[in-house]
């Protein structure tokens, strides 16, 4: 078996041919992942137990909300204590001292290495904000002494084809060769630089695609650039991230400014990161994204700001744009922007898992 555990909307396993059983608490989550036909147990990871069965392979993607800089960030005051905790780890799993009492999510984080330490699966993929690296690192350090070889480090989701920049920490461990990372596929974004065109490739003979913008992804005139990372946000989930706004007729509007060649289109580039709030999120004639807060409805509804639907979102975090996503509009889009990348994913997890 292969365990995915914080499943959510199965974003590991959306483009990829890996065939996991979910571990998810959030209903929504659950009935979405029922819904693309993968297998899902809802639970508390905190109070299951871990199955009998062998592991061959353990996914995860603990909840962000305590690392996130969108929130309150209460995991970072803990960094050091779960550090300590995980390298006490070294010899074998024992509970934690601490009950992380700044909020109780911080303890999910070491809950991965939990089960790697209990079933000792071939292969591992885990992934969170940029803030956990330290975590992963010390969790790395334990699974070398256990036997598994292990890299640690950030992907940048642009550079795997991803139309925004969305940057995650990895962990990657297996038993039974090098782990190491995906290779870049496609050019990374760098403010400033120019795009690569496929001409260039062809005639320089560059090893890396140019970069999916988010008008190229999405088919209409937004910056040629590839979108925001898309996030989970909101006050439940750590706080809003980017995206649009105003109506669809706006979409027009854009689309003849870039025709121009105006200040509106003034380079190719991957889009900013979205989030789940991606129906607040403002985007601009001149400006970048922005958030709509108390008092900020003029801007919310100015001309030249563009509305982003669900649809778009799952396509910005590469999703296939008709996943059954299921629940209210603002679980949904909490879905979409918690979940890591599939195009990102199916690229860790071809690195990592035996060819199926």
């Amino acid at each position: 078996m292969i365990a995915d555990l914080f499943s959510g909307a199965r974003g590991w396993e959306a483009r990829s041919d890996v065939e996991a059983v979910g571990f998810e608490h959030d209903r929504d989550a659950c009935r979405t992942s029922a819904a693309a036909g993968r297998p899902t147990i809802r639970c508390d990871l905190f109070d299951y137990p871990i199955p009998s069965c062998d592991l061959e392979g353990l996914i995860a993607s603990p909840p962000c909300q305590p690392f996130s800089r969108a929130g309150k960030r209460a995991g970072i005051a803990e960094l050091q204590a779960v550090v300590a905790h995980i390298d006490r780890c070294a010899a074998g799993w024992h509970e934690p001292e601490a009950d992380w009492r700044r909020d109780p999510r911080i303890g999910l984080v070491v809950e991965p290495l939990r089960w790697a330490l209990a079933k000792r699966p071939d292969w591992i993929t885990w992934e969170q904000v940029p803030d956990v690296l330290p975590i992963w690192e010390a969790c790395a350090r334990v699974l070398r002494v256990q036997g598994w070889s292990a890299w640690t480090g950030c992907l940048s989701a642009e550079q795997y084809g991803v139309p925004q920049t969305r940057e995650r920490a990895f962990l990657l461990a297996s038993r039974s060769k090098l782990a190491q990372p995906p290779q870049p596929t496609h050019q990374a974004y760098r403010p400033g630089e120019p795009a690569l065109t496929l001409e260039t490739v062809d005639l320089f003979g560059d090893t890396v695609l140019p970069w999916v913008s988010m008008a190229d992804a999405l088919g209409w005139g937004l910056p040629d650039r590839p979108c925001w990372t898309v996030a989970g946000g909101g006050t439940e989930t750590g706080g809003a991230e980017p995206i649009a706004n105003a109506a669809n007729q706006a979409r027009l509007e854009v689309l003849t400014r870039g025709q121009r060649g105006d200040a509106f289109n003034p380079e190719r580039r991957p889009a900013w990161a979205l989030t789940s709030k991606t129906d607040s999120w403002v985007l601009d004639v001149i400006a970048g994204p922005g958030y709509r807060t108390a008092g900020d409805g003029p801007r919310q509804n100015a001309p030249g700001s563009v509305k982003i639907t669900l649809e778009d979102a799952l396509t910005l975090q590469s999703f296939p744009r008709d996943w059954p996503l299921q629940g209210t509009k603002t679980s949904k889009f909490r879905q979409v922007g918690n979940a890591v990348p599939p195009v990102l994913a199916a690229a860790v997890l071809d690195a990592v898992a035996p060819r199926r």
